[in-house]
């Protein structure tokens, strides 16, 4: 039986930072206090550091199925290296959005990653979080610390660059898709 792997969505395989601040830079660029939002620059998990104007539309934002025509997985080596994994372990994406954003990204995952397993936890008014999951002797892949404190996964992986949301985390990290592979791969 192969050990899973609970692999988020946002932050970790795809790059919504850069598709919301897309969408953000179209939909923002007429009004005047409009100022271009860099994705690279984003720190906050709001985007209220880049994306001023957008405080009260995020939600709506990551919604919109033009945030899926902008989605791209998160660098050059994401696609290979979740089909050579899925030859050792059991891929389960898991994710938390709005009822709108998880229909959309259902599709997204099933043309794009063709991964059929998926927990997708919808959260309308609610706080939820991941905890609810049990992840027991498996591993999780988060960029968000909050997730990985929370599982019962017996490993965890907090994914990408050093930001806001994960800077407490002074556990595994892969900072790209490479350095998870060999992680996953030589070490576990």
């Amino acid at each position: 039986m192969k050990k899973k792997i609970f692999l988020d969505f946002d932050g970790t395989t795809v790059n919504s930072i850069k598709a919301f601040c897309s969408i953000y830079n179209w939909g923002y660029a007429g009004n005047p206090k409009f100022k271009h939002a860099d994705w690279r620059k984003v720190n906050k998990w709001d985007f209220s550091d880049e994306c001023l104007l957008a405080k009260n539309d995020i939600e709506s934002i990551f919604a919109m199925e033009e945030f899926f025509t902008n989605l791209e997985v998160m660098d050059v080596e994401t696609l290979d290296v979740i089909d050579r994994l899925k030859d050792k372990f059991d891929i389960v994406v898991c994710s938390i959005g709005t009822p709108a954003n998880i229909s959309h990204k259902v599709s997204w995952i099933e043309r794009v990653l063709d991964i059929k397993n998926m927990i997708m936890l919808s959260k309308k008014d609610a706080k939820i979080d991941k905890s609810i999951i049990n992840m027991g002797g498996g591993i999780i892949i988060d960029d968000h610390s909050e997730n990985l404190f929370s599982s019962n996964a017996e490993t965890k992986i907090c994914f990408g660059e050093v930001k806001e949301w994960n800077e407490n985390w002074s556990g595994l990290r892969a900072r790209n898709w490479k350095e998870l592979e060999e992680l996953l791969i030589n070490k576990i």
